[in-house]
This record gives C-alpha cells, sequence and structure tokens, in this order.
C-alpha cells in the first residue's frame, strides 16, 4: 500500500510542524546550559537567543532553575531530541509512529 504525501495527512503535518520547530528551540534556547564555553563563544548568537527568550517570557525556570531542573535539560538531551528527530522522520515518512511515541513516553 503505498504511503500519502504529508500534506494529504493534515494531522501528521501538524505534529511534523511541532516536532521540526521544537528541534532547533530546544537546541538554541533548552539546552544551551550544557553547552562548553567554547561554543558560546563561537556562536554567540545561542547566548543573545536564550536571553531574549528569558526577556521576553520570563520564565522562571531559566531566571532561578530549580536544582532538578539540570537534569530535566539533560532529560530533554538525552531523550527529547532523539526522539524528535525519530517523529520527523517517521511522520515524513508516513510511518504510524505517534502512537509508539506516546507509548514510551507514558512509560517513562
Amino acid at each position: 500500500m503505498p504511503r500519502k504525501p504529508i500534506l494529504s495527512r493534515p494531522l501528521d503535518f501538524i505534529y511534523l510542524i511541532f516536532f521540526f520547530t521544537h528541534i532547533p528551540v530546544m537546541l538554541c534556547v533548552d539546552l544551551t546550559p550544557l553547552y562548553p564555553s567554547f561554543v558560546h563563544t563561537t556562536f554567540p548568537f545561542l547566548n543573545q537567543i536564550r536571553a531574549w527568550y528569558v526577556a521576553t517570557y520570563r520564565d522562571r525556570f531559566f531566571i532561578e532553575p530549580p536544582i532538578w531542573f539540570r537534569m530535566f535539560i539533560w532529560m530533554e538531551a538525552t531523550l527529547h531530541i532523539p526522539l524528535s528527530a525519530w517523529m520527523v522522520g517517521g511522520l515524513w515518512k508516513g510511518l504510524c509512529l505517534f502512537f509508539f511515541f506516546c507509548l514510551f513516553v507514558g512509560v517513562l
């Protein structure tokens, strides 16, 4: 059975947009505290984007992060980024992965 194009699957297209846009947000805002100092000096826009985010949205987890928040960032780096990339590929190819993604995340 041939797979349908992504534009003919509106819900999958919405999920694709979410995961596709969420990956750069995580890389440029959420995960920057994990980067070594040379990354911050080589790519100063990362600090600027994060500073803009904090100033605009006043996210208390970025202003004064709780002690557990660093573990949350590591979870994003080790689980959310790979799963999001997997979802982008699967949704683009027309594979039915969303159920498995929800099941996997629900087990965690």
